[in-house]
């Protein structure tokens, strides 16, 4: 059964909320011409997903729990990641960037259908067409099953969705080209969806999804140091900021292309 201690800790929060700065990231009106308007909800919160047993034997439950995240912190690592990466494959186009918020504009659930009609909150739909926009670039959260890859394979049970830790108590992992093996590991992962809508019609043109994770440590030795522990919380806010970033500029080419 896993340890209700490792997934009830808070202190590393403070190290996540620090990847990024939550200035207000709203800029002026674009000038002439059309525009993509930036809206990330993939990070509104950290899900901490823990593997369970039952008598010995791997049945693929697990135990969620969710962790608001209100700084905005990660979503404002996911605009600027989007930033960048148009800067990469739409260079001339002015970017507006909103800044995070704690209300849901978009139910992450609801994948519709590329061509199918989308409703944009009248706000949103205003400051879109207040800043020129021509696109709204959407980043929301995606489920899939869990595939944490080690060196040389993949590892996990059940369904992950967004972006979180997975702490897993009863899997023995061995470290290649070493005799070392400790029962336990601990991973990030990024599970993502890119949406772009036109932001007159609200039309869903093209949506991408994208998923990765992996392990960061494994328990050092039976009895020994925790999984969980065997990662500083400085390390794991790290991994989660660099998976979102890099699953974010993954997305955005793929997106754009015709």
């Amino acid at each position: 059964m896993i340890n209700r201690k490792l997934i009830s800790r808070r202190h590393w929060l403070a190290a996540v909320m620090g990847t990024a700065t939550t200035a207000a990231l709203a800029q002026g009106p674009a000038a002439g011409g059309g525009s993509y308007g930036v809206v990330s909800e993939a990070a509104h919160e950290i899900a901490l997903v823990g593997a369970t047993s039952n008598l010995g034997t791997r049945l693929g439950n697990t135990l969620r729990r969710s962790i608001p995240l209100q700084s905005g912190s990660l979503d404002t690592a996911a605009l600027w990641a989007a930033r960048d990466a148009l800067r990469q494959s739409a260079p001339q186009a002015p970017v507006w960037l909103v800044a995070p918020t704690t209300d849901t504009l978009f139910d992450a659930h609801q994948h519709f259908a590329e061509g199918a009609a989308i409703t944009i909150p009248a706000d949103l739909a205003q400051g879109l067409h207040e800043n020129r926009c021509s696109q709204l670039l959407l980043f929301t959260r995606d489920r899939g099953p869990a595939a944490l890859a080690t060196s040389n394979t993949t590892e996990g049970e059940g369904t992950l969705e967004g972006v979180g830790l997975y702490v897993d108590n009863v899997t023995a992992l061995r470290t290649v080209g070493s005799a070392d093996e400790g029962v336990g590991f601990v991973a990030a992962y990024a599970y993502l969806r890119a949406s772009l809508i036109d932001a007159a019609s609200g039309r869903l043109v093209r949506t991408r999804t994208h998923a990765q994770g992996y392990v960061l440590a494994h328990a050092d030795g039976i009895g020994a140091v925790s999984a969980w522990d065997a990662v500083s919380p400085e390390a794991k806010a790290q991994a989660l900021s660099r998976l979102l970033k890099q699953g974010v500029q993954a997305l955005v080419a793929p997106l754009l292309a015709a």
